[in-house]
């Protein structure tokens, strides 16, 4: 079954992201991306921040226009880096879905199932980067004198030191989603909940 994945989809932007650019790259702030709506960091058009502060952004506090300057940065249009995140799925197996934006806003084509979410996690964990990021309480982004405190969405990260994310998402559409992870015993373990309260 396919559902609206809302900011859970954040995690095939990072992945797709990762595998196409380094985490100390400077990314220009277009005034489309500034201007994506509902849960954001107020990152402003012409500003400059390193794409790992972006991803901080995004899968920490789940900013949408964060996700949206870097499909942008890295796609040239977000239409563009769709596309791209659409190979990368399928490139992992995973063809339950169909993506229109990098942040997981409701959009009517947009679903994916929760298994193919799941491949998506477990990809993205075998990246230190991601890895570290999702695993974090808190965070910040931080650029030319500008800092931006972050606190993590997935309060299950305060309950089990075993928990190492991985990303919460809410939308109408969606209703509440859940990507959780554990380690323990030499065991990972991924969780997927889509609209379930």
């Amino acid at each position: 079954i396919s559902l609206p994945p809302a900011s859970t989809l954040k995690i095939l932007t990072a992945i797709t992201a990762l595998d196409m650019a380094s985490p100390s790259d400077i990314f220009s702030v277009s005034a489309n991306a500034a201007a994506v709506g509902e849960s954001s960091v107020y990152i402003q058009a012409g500003e400059q921040w390193r794409f790992e502060d972006l991803l901080n952004g995004a899968l920490i506090k789940s900013g949408n226009d964060a996700a949206c300057e870097i499909a942008e940065n890295i796609g040239g249009t977000e239409a563009c880096f769709t596309a791209l995140m659409r190979l990368k799925a399928a490139s992992l197996g995973a063809f339950s879905g169909y993506f229109t934006n990098s942040n997981g806003l409701p959009s009517e084509e947009q679903n994916v199932s929760a298994y193919d979410i799941a491949l998506f996690a477990r990809y993205g964990l075998a990246n230190d980067t991601f890895a570290e990021i999702v695993r974090s309480e808190e965070s910040k982004m931080e650029y030319d004198g500008k800092i931006k405190l972050l606190q993590n969405t997935n309060k299950l990260l305060w309950q089990d030191e075993n928990i190492i994310g991985i990303k919460t998402g809410t939308t109408n559409t969606a209703g509440p989603c859940l990507v959780s992870a554990m380690e323990k015993d030499g065991r990972l373990l991924i969780a997927v909940v889509l609209n379930s309260p």
